[in-house]
């Protein structure tokens, strides 16, 4: 299901846009929001963290002192930004948020239909895509299955412990996500990972060595497999390889 958020003070025009996103998902699950005012939006936001994509007033977001976007930011990093303007210009500072789209107020017709068409075809290509989100400080990142060696639990969340060869890795060994550990595996399990204990599971790919009651991971790191754990860890372990070497 994909989900729109519109917040805009012409009503008019946010149906209109409304009107163009229902149109383009007639045949597949779509919710759009549209809201009038920043508090109700706001509210919804430090609560709800699954909107796809954003579209929201320019000026709007300007005279609030960015205060919608920073949420946006903070509260929905893998959503898509578009901005629109009526009068045709964006705020340098806006920019630098890197907008999917702008759209121009006063251009409801074609140009703004091809432009919703393709926001819908990139949100939905991207909520096929797999990926999970991760902080390193104030900045935070889209981190592809392939990236991470293992992924363990916080206190508040969960530790990505990513491969030092990759590209994040380079940039540092681990980052921060919010999510609860299971959250996180429901989205990666399907791609090579698998519980070793109920602290922690391990992307598949990067066992050096295995002994049954521990790994070894590419990176030198040692984990042990609990014994709760042990008979389904070893079960994906040699379905995994037993499909690589297929």
């Amino acid at each position: 299901m994909l989900r729109v958020a519109i917040c805009h003070e012409n009503a008019q025009y946010a149906k209109a846009i409304k009107e163009l996103i229902d149109k383009e998902t007639h045949h597949r699950n779509a919710v759009v929001s549209t809201y009038y005012n920043k508090e109700r939006i706001l509210h919804d936001f430090s609560r709800d963290k699954s909107v796809d994509v954003l579209i929201v007033d320019a000026g709007l977001a300007m005279q609030d002192e960015q205060g919608i976007l920073k949420l946006f930011q903070k509260r929905l990093p893998s959503c898509i930004l578009v901005l629109i303007s009526k009068d045709g210009l964006i705020d340098a500072e806006l920019l630098k948020l890197n907008p999917f789209r702008c759209l121009y107020e006063r251009d409801i017709s074609v140009k703004n239909i091809m432009a919703i068409r393709d926001v819908v075809a990139y949100a939905e290509l991207m909520k096929n895509k797999t990926f999970i989100w991760g902080w390193n400080g104030k900045v935070s990142y889209k981190i592809s299955p392939s990236d991470i060696m293992y992924v363990s639990i916080a206190k508040h969340g969960s530790v990505i412990h990513l491969n030092p060869k990759t590209e994040h890795g380079r940039i540092t060994t681990e980052m921060r996500n919010s999510a609860k550990l299971s959250e996180l595996f429901d989205t990666v399990g399907r791609c090579g990972f698998a519980y070793a204990h109920n602290s922690y599971f391990i992307n598949l790919e990067y066992v050096e060595n295995y002994s049954g009651t521990q790994v070894e991971m590419e990176d030198g790191s040692i984990l042990s497999i609990s014994r709760s754990k042990g008979k389904n860890f070893e079960d994906a372990f040699r379905d995994y390889w037993s499909s690589c070497m297929a």
